[in-house]
């Protein structure tokens, strides 16, 4: 019997699925970001490796390997984790995460595919042709990422400390996870990377939800950078209105729903249901076979949600 293990990697967590050839999920694994970029190219390798024995036991016969990675694009990472993954299996792929969602979000179709999680990018689909546009990175990125939301909610918080923001809902619960002020503990919030500032994003979301004026502000201008992008990215796609895709943690938030289906009612928007999991256990099947007619049902009824 053949096993496909599909790994999506990305700056938060990275999940492995270990499924059969007709999308019945075996077993799932979470362990923590494996984007090469904030990790380590080296420490990227050894967590994936890890996954893979603990997920298959250390069993590796007749197992195929798909790894979507956030910035495995970058460099010669791509190469550094596919030799280092080879040996623990048959066969192995290893991309952009991005590749792996559009597999789940767009399909077969052509578009525009936006991912909105802790980092914020869009990928053009026409044909066989694949461009990114955006991802650049969190330190060069405008805002729309969970990073963004997290900085903008710390920021907040330390101008109120100094004397000139205003008071939120933000105040007290950014100063319960940091336990105590801000600004004492700034040098561990510069230290701990981009996955754990944007942890503090649902503290935004939560104050957006009670009309918080401050955290009405950070989610106004944070999804106008989104429409932004989206809009920059529709015009090198050359085509309008076209099919919007959307896949990561904020895209589940009504307000980014709502917004985005009120500026783009031209277009098709499409707010996948699946695990982004799904789009790297797809490829890991078709690097052996062809993907049976009942996978997705399959996998969607067997994928444990806990």
């Amino acid at each position: 019997m053949n096993y496909y293990l599909g790994i999506d990697g990305g700056g938060s967590k990275t999940e492995f699925v270990l499924c059969d050839g007709k999308g019945n999920v075996l077993k799932k694994l979470i362990k923590g970001g494996s984007n090469p970029n904030d990790i380590g190219v080296d420490n990227c390798e050894k967590l994936l490796r890890d996954g893979v024995n603990e997920i298959t036991g250390g069993g590796h016969q007749n197992l195929f390997i798909y790894a979507g990675i956030s910035g495995a694009g970058v460099g010669n990472n791509m190469e550094i984790i596919m030799n280092g993954l080879a040996p623990l299996c048959k066969k192995v792929e290893v991309q952009a995460d991005l590749h792996g969602a559009m597999e789940y979000s767009l399909k077969d179709n052509d578009g525009i595919m936006v991912v909105c999680g802790t980092g914020i990018s869009c990928a053009l689909k026409q044909g066989e042709t694949i461009k990114g546009v955006g991802g650049y990175g969190y330190l060069f990125e405008d805002g729309g990422s969970g990073y963004a939301y997290g900085r903008d909610a710390i920021k907040a918080v330390l101008h109120y400390e100094d004397g000139y923001g205003k008071n939120s809902t933000l105040v007290l619960a950014v100063k319960s996870k940091t336990k105590g002020d801000v600004r004492p503990h700034l040098a561990e919030l510069l230290s701990r990377g981009k996955a754990y500032i944007a942890s503090f994003a649902p503290f935004v979301f939560d104050g957006y939800n009670k009309k918080d004026e401050v955290c009405v502000k950070i989610v106004n201008d944070n999804i106008a950078q989104t429409i932004a992008l989206i809009e920059n990215a529709i015009l090198v796609y050359g085509k309008r209105p076209c099919t919007l895709a959307f896949v990561g943690g904020i895209t589940k938030q009504a307000f980014f729903r709502k917004a985005i289906e009120e500026k783009f009612s031209d277009c098709k928007t499409i707010f996948s249901a699946l695990a982004p999991v799904y789009g790297a256990a797809v490829k890991a099947v078709k690097l052996n076979e062809k993907i049976d007619e009942n996978f997705e049902n399959n996998f969607t009824r067997s994928y444990p949600d806990a």
